[in-house]
């Protein structure tokens, strides 16, 4: 049976039955040059537009979409019609609408393909952030932001974020640390070049890691760093407490307006010689009193490779014997947040 154009609007399309057979309608409206949009009604109900013309004598049929609403994965009236007016725009142009779809869908995934080439031929803002991203887990999320911003700020003034990393040559990297050594950052022109090397051979080894799965190369055969000495002569720190200051330093902790916590926080560095963090993250499950010795974990320590024993001397053992046990995990909690000291915070006093 042979039905009737009619104009299409969501109500008319709404109300078309399925059939035995699937059918077609054209709508009623003025044709571009043979170009007719059409809906088909399958013996299933499913409703789907399509573009029906005649190009070089030859008819021919073109899908539109499936009728139906958007959050369904469909295809509105309104925007179907979209698509017929631009294939018609086509056709005006005397140009095959079918052919060109193919060409222009051909040209999406080629540039699609291009791009995940570009990604996988690895620019030194790919390695930047797997190197920061890897330090984050093998060092400290601290460590790795101070590293990430240092890159950032110094790197990518000289080499952009685009350029290859394996195309960054020893030049470069002699420009980044003159131009932190200009202005007077001495110290941190040779912590840059420790980063700096320290990329670099991740880089480097980053292509025979197995567990690599970022699907990224970088290709990077030498480490343009290794050949380049520390900029600039860095004096090591003498300082230290005297066999007169020690009491001294003693005395005024003992008697500063410091919470107790802090305070033996103080002396425990004293007596023990570890580092800020170490000490103030000190946990009382890793204390053992009773064979005098403090067992700082592998992922407390700074380099994160092995745990470390520290001997408690008796003078230590005092010092905890004497610590409130306010918290049961942390041996210095603080008394205002019930847990242990932040180091950028330790020599601050409530």
């Amino acid at each position: 049976m042979k039905r009737k154009p009619f104009t299409f609007t969501d109500k008319a399309i709404s109300n078309l039955e399925p059939d035995d057979k699937e059918y077609s309608i054209p709508e009623l409206k003025l044709e571009r040059r043979g170009g007719r949009f059409i809906i088909r009604v399958f013996a299933n109900g499913i409703k789907y537009f399509y573009f029906k013309y005649y190009f070089e004598k030859k008819e021919k049929l073109l899908s539109i979409g499936q009728y139906g609403r958007k959050e369904h994965g469909k295809m509105t009236l309104a925007d179907a019609r979209k698509v017929y007016v631009n294939y018609g725009q086509i056709l005006d142009n005397n140009d095959d609408p079918k052919v060109v779809i193919e060409k222009e869908k051909l040209d999406a995934e080629a540039k699609i393909k291009e791009e995940e080439e570009l990604k996988r031929q690895g620019s030194i803002e790919q390695l930047v952030e797997l190197f920061c991203a890897h330090l984050s887990k093998k060092r400290s999320k601290k460590y790795a932001n101070e590293t990430k911003r240092a890159l950032y700020n110094d790197l990518f003034a000289v080499t952009g974020k685009t350029i290859n990393a394996n195309e960054i040559t020893k030049s470069d990297i002699l420009e980044v640390l003159k131009n932190i050594s200009k202005r007077g950052s001495t110290i941190m022109a040779n912590r840059m070049r420790s980063y700096l090397s320290a990329l670099f051979a991740y880089g480097s080894d980053h292509d025979d890691d197995y567990h690599e799965n970022s699907g990224i190369k970088f290709n990077i055969n030498i480490n343009p760093v290794t050949s380049i000495k520390t900029p600039n002569k860095e004096k090591p720190g003498e300082r230290y407490l005297s066999k007169a200051e020690i009491p001294i330093f003693w005395d005024l902790v003992t008697h500063s307006q410091m919470s107790i916590f802090r305070k033996n926080a103080l002396k425990m560095i004293l007596i023990c010689g570890q580092r800020i963090g170490e000490t103030s993250g000190m946990l009382w499950a890793d204390v053992d009193l009773e064979n005098e010795k403090w067992t700082i974990q592998q992922s407390d320590t700074k380099n994160k490779f092995t745990a470390h024993i520290v001997p408690l001397p008796k003078l230590a053992i005092d010092v905890l014997k004497d610590m409130p046990k306010v918290h049961n995990k942390f041996c210095l909690s603080s008394r205002k947040f019930k847990k242990s000291f932040k180091r950028r915070r330790f020599c601050t006093s409530y």
